[in-house]
């Protein structure tokens, strides 16, 4: 297909790097400049950050955000046999078309990429080149994996103005990426998922069926995404114990459904009260994801070993008990102890020297923060939100703090584990 991010990727690229370096948060007004093309300007404030905060009005957008359906392996064939195959491509994780017989069968015959889910590839070069392999007669995207390629998938799509369809296949992807139609793309040096579109599927598909087949580290992923959710919505006790016998490998599947269909709840009341993160509501999921964000970059840099994405956020969370930015009690000791576990099992370990000044250059590229100067942290209380209140807690979920501040306290933390 055609789109103008095939035509104009070398200037594009130049816009958005200038963007980045001229510190740009998602509040800022952007003036045009006459050097550039005025719809690549444009188009470069609707992908930068996910778009400038001027540019959204959540108050003319009343549809809530679409729920997924959890299926079995069964009604999932009887809704993939519904498609007409001349205008659907599949997009699939290469783990799941090796793991899942069923569904490379399924595809013999229709259009399909298969793609091995990377951070370093989650990039605006794959999205462009997606898009130019994409038959013209493709009306719908469907894709089926975890939350690196529904993110890019979901982008490609928004791109494009043409419907999707998610089948969310782990555990992290269906209890959080998969639900509140954020999608998007890294854009290194300046971090992870800075570039992108709020772009809602059409429908959201969770066979939890296929969890069986995960590596427990990617199931522990999920899981600490589940416990963040829980935290915001004051769960602790009702959640425990199926995320305590997942983690002790000792569950069935009902866990594994009880996990998803509660996470659903939460995910999708606080997004339907924030769709495009424009007020202070939404900032809440992203506890923890400061200094997870950083790990993940500072691992794709080399200059840490990897850190997988809800292992980055077991040490974020951590990160904020152990510097008193949040205070627990006896009550979520229980929970935090399978945070303490999992990052004494996956430490930070330092490739080579770390200095202050990159630290602080991920921090001020935050989407969260206002100027380059403070930075904000999300720092809810336990049980900020209920789902069986209708009332809304109006009480500040963001604290700001001086960059330099919060950089020497992650270096130390980074040093130290």
């Amino acid at each position: 297909m055609k789109h103008i991010l095939s035509d104009n990727y070398s200037d594009i690229l130049i816009i958005l790097n200038e963007f980045f370096q001229s510190g740009l948060s998602r509040k800022s007004k952007p003036k045009y400049n006459v050097k550039y093309k005025k719809e690549l300007f444009d188009f470069v404030c609707k992908i930068y950050k996910r778009g400038f905060i001027s540019q959204k009005n959540d108050l003319n957008f009343t549809k809530s955000i679409p729920i997924p359906t959890i299926i079995n392996e069964f009604e999932l064939m009887k809704v993939l046999n519904s498609f007409n195959k001349e205008t659907v491509y599949f997009f699939v994780d290469r783990n799941l078309y090796e793991k899942q017989k069923n569904i490379s069968y399924y595809l013999k015959d229709k259009n399909y990429l298969l793609y091995s889910p990377d951070e370093t590839t989650k990039s605006l070069e794959t999205v462009k080149s997606w898009i130019e392999i994409l038959p013209h007669s493709t009306e719908l995207l469907f894709v089926m994996g975890g939350g690196i390629i529904l993110d890019m998938v979901g982008f490609v799509a928004g791109l494009l103005n043409i419907k999707v369809n998610y089948l969310s296949t782990t555990l992290l992807a269906s209890v959080d990426a998969g639900i509140g139609g954020k999608t998007g793309v890294n854009f290194y040096p300046y971090g992870k998922n800075q570039v992108g579109l709020f772009n809602e599927a059409e429908k959201i598909f969770c066979n939890p069926e296929y969890f069986q087949t995960l590596t427990f580290e990617n199931i522990i992923c999920g899981l600490v995404e589940a416990i963040k959710q829980s935290w915001i919505f004051g769960e602790f006790a009702n959640d425990y114990e199926a995320i305590q016998k997942i983690y002790q490998k000792q569950n069935t599947n009902a866990e594994f459904l009880f996990l998803v269909n509660k996470n659903i709840r939460y995910k999708a009341y606080v997004v339907n009260l924030d769709l495009h993160e424009t007020k202070d509501i939404r900032s809440s999921l992203n506890f923890g994801h400061t200094l997870a964000h950083i790990l993940e970059a500072l691992g794709e840099e080399t200059y840490l070993q990897t850190l997988p994405h809800g292992i980055a956020v077991a040490h974020g969370l951590y990160f904020l008990v152990e510097f008193n930015f949040i205070s627990i009690s006896s009550k979520h000791e229980k929970m935090f102890d399978i945070i303490q576990d999992i990052i004494r099992f996956y430490p930070i370990k330092i490739v080579k020297d770390i200095s202050l000044e990159k630290i602080e250059s991920y921090l001020m590229q935050d989407k969260k923060n206002e100027d380059n100067k403070l930075c904000q942290l999300s720092l809810p209380k336990y049980g900020h939100f209920s789902l069986s209140k209708d009332s809304i807690n109006s009480d500040s979920i963001t604290q700001e703090y001086y960059i330099k501040d919060i950089t020497s306290i992650i270096f130390k933390y980074i040093h130290k584990n």
